[in-house]
């Protein structure tokens, strides 16, 4: 199997996987700071992926397992993506000042009530769904049709909820964030996640400090007191899943699990024989449309590079990472698909922030979008899968603002129904 003769190898070579992660991380900063001026950011995870990815790949090169062609191919999907993505968020970021104004415009009773009983509500489907169920896997759930209509509720409120938190704890504010904490941390523990509300904490972090152009505006003591908590959490998350030391250093290789199956593999087609083209391009869609390889899970790209590497469909498996999902998925002139499905993505991405974010910062609606999209940039370019559903709620969310749009003139005005309420 792939991915242990890979971890093997890496021990037995450790000093050579080390420099390629040396190197990685030059990369992956100089990408970074070319293109936003500063090394972290609220694309992190961008970086993180990169690095460990990229480490696999230039590790399997040097010891003549991934040929140069498919380190070639590699490179132009990774690089070309990231680029891409960074490229977008500079490109909001330039309307710092409007983010700011929409930011100070979350106020009121309402919104801090949604988030804490939409955490309750997501700890209540955890309860029921992993811990109730026996063993089941934490994300076997979400393959049910009636997900479908959670997700994307799921995909706004999750990154709105650490925005917003971090967004109270900058205001000075203590009950509520540390209200949202508790229930955030407490539905991770319970699904299992090992220690997944911290990437989150951190992303919003970041985020939150790059629309603010400074630091939290809290006490040393303060900030310490919230770090400490963050990593006490971390640490009883991990012991519960009697996960070691060694088991993180062995998960952060395995960040790039597709990487190795795909490119090291002497067939690298194989997840995604038995899946049609539109399928490949916009998996949702082509299962609305009763395409037959998007209603089966087996050959959804993660589970079925799990089911090669493993013998087994266990529903859990590697992120549809972007390069990786090209290789499997497109050959030679086909790779034109690929190229124009990211450029599709980035597009779809720039003009819902245009049309609808930037245009409804008065009332928070903007604002309150800007999360979501955010993190599907984030996550992009380690899931491609993640993407293609983020366009599916980008047109939900344009249609159900387009519906009350319509109905507020045909109510006799733009402004009729704010002066009746």
């Amino acid at each position: 199997m792939h991915v242990i003769s890979t971890m093997s190898a890496i021990a037995d070579h450790l000093l050579a996987f080390l420099i390629c992660v040396f190197l990685s991380v030059v990369i992956g900063l100089g990408i970074s700071y070319a293109l936003l001026r500063k090394y972290f950011s609220g694309l992190f995870y961008v970086q993180i992926s990169f690095v460990f990815n990229t480490a696999i790949i230039l590790f399997g090169w040097w010891l003549g397992i991934v040929s140069l062609v498919r380190v070639v191919h590699y490179f132009f999907y990774e690089i070309f993506t990231v680029i891409g993505v960074y490229w977008v968020y500079r490109w909001i970021l330039q309307d710092k000042a409007v983010l700011c104004q929409g930011l100070r415009n979350l106020k009121g009773k309402v919104l801090p009530v949604l988030v804490v009983v939409y955490e309750a509500v997501l700890c209540g489907i955890v309860i029921k769904c992993v811990v109730g169920a026996n063993g089941a896997s934490r994300i076997a759930y979400m393959e049910g049709p009636w997900f479908s209509f959670f997700r994307p509720v799921m995909s706004i409120l999750d990154p709105l909820s650490c925005l917003y938190m971090i967004r109270l704890f900058d205001q000075g504010k203590r009950v509520i964030p540390f209200t949202i904490l508790g229930l955030l941390i407490l539905s991770c523990v319970l699904s299992g996640s090992k220690a997944s509300f911290l990437f989150s904490i951190l992303f919003s972090l970041f985020l939150y400090q790059d629309l603010k152009g400074a630091r939290l505006a809290m006490s040393r003591s303060f900030k310490g007191v919230l770090i400490v908590l963050l990593f006490l959490s971390t640490a009883v998350t991990l012991s519960r899943l009697n996960v070691s030391a060694s088991d993180m250093a062995a998960r952060f290789v395995e960040t790039g699990e597709s990487t190795i199956e795909v490119y090291y593999s002497y067939n690298p087609n194989a997840a995604a024989a038995n899946v049609s083209t539109f399928a490949k391009i916009h998996r949702g869609v082509a299962k609305i449309l009763g395409d037959r390889s998007a209603a089966d899970p087996d050959t959804q790209f993660g589970f079925a590079l799990n089911t090669i590497e493993y013998g087994v469909n266990t529903f859990t498996g590697p992120n549809a990472q972007i390069a990786s999902y090209m290789m499997c998925n497109y050959k030679g002139s086909e790779n034109l698909i690929g190229v124009v499905s990211i450029i599709g993505y980035l597009v779809t991405v720039m003009l819902f922030y245009r049309v609808v974010i930037r245009k409804r910062m008065e009332h928070g609606v903007g604002i309150s979008l800007l999360p979501f999209l955010v993190t599907s940039l984030y996550t992009f370019p380690q899931d491609y899968n993640h993407g293609m559903s983020s366009v599916t709620a980008i047109c939900i969310f344009s249609a159900v603002i387009l519906w009350v749009s319509l109905a507020i003139r045909v109510c006799g005005g733009e402004r009729i129904l704010y002066d009746r309420v």
